[in-house]
């Protein structure tokens, strides 16, 4: 989600500091001294422009962000209560994400424009249901050609650390000679993640946003020549979920705002 990536002002950056994941430290939410039972994020909103959320019961099924004179909707649809594909419109660009199931786990997933399936992700699982890997694939005069893939990494079932390689040399493999990234999670608090359970990762596997119950404070991007620090700070209400949130990063700060609907 475009305003909700920009927590800092760098492209690779943007997708770090409300990450949905967790590590050792992750902790289940502090229940909060005020008398609502259950939030849903509502909007967010920063000097750019605003992303407003709409939902059915627990099921997210629209997103609709308007940020520098453009606006972009999300339609998350629903079919025998499994999402099974997400629409996104950007000012008449449609790009159509088609969820494919093995059970109850997603195994893959399908980007299609006009009808026509231009790459797709494959996606594996860990035995106790967190994610293992993604592997990306484009199309190309007929071929599917792997793209890059992102292993992630835990301990006692959190989430500390994922890596994404690129295939850089175009040679098909993803191995020591491909250039990679490798977020970092290194701090969380122990409050509500109000993107907690929103799958936005199924349009982008680094966007881990909707994966972990609590809120991040500190993480870094980067490889084994340059790590770039992140951090963050918020403001909460009584029922801990946040309502604003610092985001510094390279001597830039962005500041967000969020409201609820509750139960």
């Amino acid at each position: 989600m475009k305003n909700v990536k920009k927590l800092v002002l760098m492209g690779a950056v943007c997708s770090m500091l409300f990450l949905g994941a967790c590590n050792d430290d992750t902790t289940d939410p502090v229940p909060g001294e005020g008398t609502t039972k259950n939030c849903k994020i509502a909007s967010t909103s920063d000097e750019d422009g605003t992303v407003m959320y709409t939902w059915d019961g627990d099921n997210i099924t629209k997103v609709v962000e308007e940020s520098d004179g453009e606006t972009t909707t999300y339609n998350y649809n629903y079919e025998g209560g499994k999402l099974t594909e997400i629409v996104e419109d950007w000012d008449g660009d449609i790009v159509t994400y088609t969820i494919v199931y093995d059970g109850d786990k997603v195994s893959r997933v399908d980007v299609s424009e006009d009808g026509e399936v231009y790459e797709y992700y494959n996606i594996k699982w860990n035995t106790d249901g967190t994610l293992m890997m993604v592997d990306n694939f484009y199309k190309e005069d007929m071929a599917d050609v792997l793209w890059s893939g992102i292993e992630y990494t835990y301990a006692d079932g959190r989430l500390q650390e994922f890596t994404e390689t690129v295939d850089s040399d175009e040679d098909g493999d993803l191995d020591g000679d491909d250039e990679y990234t490798t977020y970092k999670i290194k701090a969380v608090d122990d409050k509500i993640n109000p993107f907690y359970g929103i799958p936005s990762y199924l349009m982008d596997f680094t966007d881990m946003l909707s994966l972990t119950k609590n809120n991040i404070n500190a993480a870094t991007i980067g490889n084994e020549d340059l790590e770039l620090p992140i951090t963050a700070t918020y403001e909460y209400n009584s029922d801990n979920y946040p309502t604003k949130g610092s985001m510094n990063a390279l001597g830039e700060t962005l500041n967000i705002a969020m409201t609820y609907t509750c139960e």
